[in-house]
């Protein structure tokens, strides 16, 4: 009886394993179909690491190049033991922005997942719709607060509803996390849209250095 046991357990291992395996497959190729038209459409250059464990094993693909002459860069993040746990995207857009300034900006639904950042303060707009929408914490409350008018408000208001993320300057690069992967057409275009909003944010933060 005893190896009888050991043989159903034994079995439904194997058939977990491979279960994982095949889902594991099947999604990185919709990431890859995603990714290679996200970087048409912005003109960025697909990287496919190769594979690995006779092929059983794939890390996500990754875009980078120059997108409205800003260098630019879309990658899952990695997190856990040796960044193998990848369950949410980020785009990396470079800025002109002051090296020391640093500030977050996220939806306050999303503040139970992100947790606790940094040492940042948290800085008020004075408009206390916005302010009940997003959370925004920075090192420098007023240049930021100054920075976040009623303007820009408007512009997160309306422009970055499609994204569910968190936004982050720091050390002069903006950084924005999707949560979730690319693996529809739905997605995609969230990153596309959310990578036009980045440039046109960067555009604005480099005139801070002046």
């Amino acid at each position: 009886m005893e190896w009888i046991l050991l043989a159903v357990v034994g079995g439904a291992f194997v058939i977990v394993c491979v279960a994982a395996v095949m889902t594991h497959l099947r999604n990185f190729r919709k990431m890859e179909v995603q990714m290679r038209q996200l970087g048409e459409t912005l003109g960025l250059e697909l990287t496919v690491p190769p594979a690995s464990m006779l092929g059983l094993y794939r890390r996500n693909p990754t875009l980078y190049g120059r997108f409205r002459g800003r260098e630019i860069s879309i990658f899952p993040k990695g997190y856990g033991l040796d960044n193998t746990r990848q369950t949410d995207i980020a785009i990396r857009v470079a800025t002109r922005a002051p090296s020391k300034l640093r500030f977050t900006v996220a939806r306050q639904k999303a503040l139970a997942k992100l947790g606790q950042v940094g040492r940042l303060k948290y800085t008020p707009t004075g408009d206390p719709d916005f302010d009940r929408e997003f959370s925004i914490r920075s090192n420098d409350p007023e240049k930021v607060a100054s920075f976040f008018g009623r303007e820009r408000q408007r512009v997160f208001e309306t422009e970055w509803v499609e994204g569910n993320g968190f936004l982050e300057l720091s050390d002069g690069t903006l950084t924005y996390l999707e949560f979730g992967l690319p693996y529809d057409e739905s997605k995609r275009l969230v990153l596309e849209h959310m990578a036009v909003r980045c440039c046109d944010l960067a555009e604005e933060l480099d005139l801070l250095r002046g």
